[in-house]
């Protein structure tokens, strides 16, 4: 269906997000529950011209029956479709299989598939009509003003079964203004949603974005939304209700007081580095770095923060790499650099073994030598794991916090013959840290493991997908930084702080000797 003949020769990129930052725009799968749609992609999609015809010859009986991943491959990418629409797919003892009005209240392709391949395994698809089904569907899409987008989701969730979860289609349009851009003028108000117990919060304020003028900090607590209570509510369901308009109504908790705002979506720029300066006792100065996407540029404005950070006197820098899904794989070799200087940084390693294993190195001399702590999380992903994990290979630097998500794998871009407004963007291979372990599926281990205080609805690649990319390469732990930092008499163990991963590198960064 998807073979390398549908595709013709075109624009190479070498891009290490994959889906990880996009699966969630372009498949309303489960990254990090963002609080909205980040840019009005659907909009870019109009411009391809995708048709519902495009994806019809996918649905024909033989083909969905054919074995047990075209089977799933169908019923994702046809509840995909259904989904934006209000529908889902659904199959009943004597009513067959057919659309109903309503949303899948699983989360993750992984849970939503389970159902089905208990039914493929009792030989229920037997009977099952995909004709009669994708007939319904298409003659709702068919003339719906986002049709393109429609079609563009199911197509992606058809790869995201029948080859990988990282191998998807892309407008051009969206690729340049928003995944490759370092500064992405979107329509999104600026944060990330979280949770703490029943109550829904505010995970992470973007520096610049709407909420951050307000003086609305990560863990304030969102009580209402257009006068509807959130406590108890999923994160996805939030996030589905401030999908749906540009302005609404918030009722927002803040320590010693309750704010409400009627407010409108701005069209913002939004940066993709932060550098911020902590000041502390006996006149000392940390710096914090956050890093949100590794973009087309942002090793240069790293360098200047870190140049900043210097000419400050800094005692110490923290480099925030939570919720980074990645990005440039060039990119991460100058950011690599700046830490650890001209050294190897990564491997590609192509399934295709008529091709030689590719090897890396930044080129970049190191332009910050002090003590370094870097945050992660489990949306820590893909070439965001490259700079941990060489900070962490080369124990140049402390790493702290939760098992990253295990996004190991590479994708190559290229012109889609068919349709020259869409990139193809296909999983080529695994990226190996200078140790030869890859990531894959198993994540960077950090030296002192610590859970994030707002617990989000982010999952690990091994937790998402039906079918993800495996590694059999044992899961190991890299500490040798740690037992020393340990021995440090003066080790305060953890700053008293909302932020707990940040309050444990401001315990243990002045231990840290070189």
């Amino acid at each position: 269906m998807f073979g390398p003949e549908v595709f013709g020769e075109g624009l190479v990129v070498r891009f290490g997000v994959g889906l990880i930052s996009i699966i969630f725009i372009f498949m309303a799968f489960e990254r990090q529950v963002l609080s909205e749609a980040t840019f009005k992609q659907e909009e870019t999609w109009i411009k391809t011209g995708l048709k519902s015809q495009d994806i019809a010859n996918l649905f024909q009986n033989f083909s969905c029956k054919n074995s047990q991943k075209t089977f799933l491959a169908c019923v994702n990418s046809l509840n995909a479709m259904a989904n934006y629409i209000g529908q889902k797919v659904t199959w009943l003892e004597g009513k067959g299989l057919r659309l109903e009005p309503g949303k899948n209240s699983l989360s993750t392709e992984k849970e939503r598939l389970e159902v089905w391949v208990n039914y493929y395994k009792s030989n229920k698809h037997i009977g099952m009509n995909f004709d009669t089904v994708w007939t319904e569907l298409d003659r709702q899409i068919s003339s719906h003003r986002f049709v393109s987008y429609i079609v563009g989701q199911g197509i992606n969730a058809y790869l995201s079964i029948h080859r990988d979860p990282h191998s998807y289609i892309v407008p051009k349009e969206y690729y340049e203004k928003v995944v490759a851009n370092s500064r992405p003028r979107i329509n999104s108000y600026g944060f990330n949603l979280g949770k703490v117990g029943v109550e829904v919060v505010f995970a992470r304020i973007y520096p610049g974005s709407l909420f951050e003028g307000l003086g609305v900090s990560k863990g304030d607590v969102i009580l209402e939304l257009d006068g509807k209570k959130l406590a108890g509510m999923d994160l996805e369901s939030v996030s589905e209700l401030l999908k749906k308009k540009d302005k609404h109504l918030f009722k927002v908790k803040m320590p010693g007081k309750t704010q409400s705002w009627l407010l409108d979506k701005k069209n913002q720029i939004l940066p993709a580095m932060a550098l911020k300066r902590l000041p502390r006792e006996n006149n000392k100065t940390l710096h914090l770095i956050s890093i949100y996407k590794i973009s087309d540029g942002i090793c240069r404005s790293v360098e200047k923060g870190i140049q900043a950070a210097l000419n400050q006197k800094t005692s110490g820098v923290i480099l925030d790499l939570r919720d980074n899904s990645g990005g440039s794989m060039d990119e991460v070799l100058c950011l690599s650099g700046l830490f650890v200087g001209n050294k190897k940084i990564y491997d590609l390693v192509y399934f295709d073994r008529r091709y030689r294993k590719e090897t890396f190195y930044s080129d970049r001399d190191a332009k910050y030598f002090g003590p370094l702590v870097v945050l992660v999380n489990r949306a820590t992903a893909s070439s965001a794991e490259i700079l941990a994990g060489v900070v962490q290979h080369y124990e140049r630097g402390l790493v702290v916090g939760e098992r990253t998500f295990g996004k190991g794998s590479f994708q190559e871009g290229e012109d889609w013959a068919k349709n020259k407004q869409l990139l193809y963007f296909q999983t080529k291979g695994t990226f190996h840290l200078p140790s030869g372990r890859s990531p894959q599926l198993l994540g960077i281990v950090p030296d002192l493991e610590v859970s994030e205080t707002i617990a989000s609805n982010s999952q690990r690649e091994e937790e998402l997908y039906l079918y993800p990319i495996g590694n059999r390469e044992p899961r190991e732990k890299v500490s040798k930084r740690l037992a020393s930092v340990n021995e440090c008499p003066s080790l305060k163990k953890e700053a008293l702080t909302g932020d707990r991963l940040l309050g444990k590198a401001l315990g243990h960064i002045d231990c840290i000797q070189f």
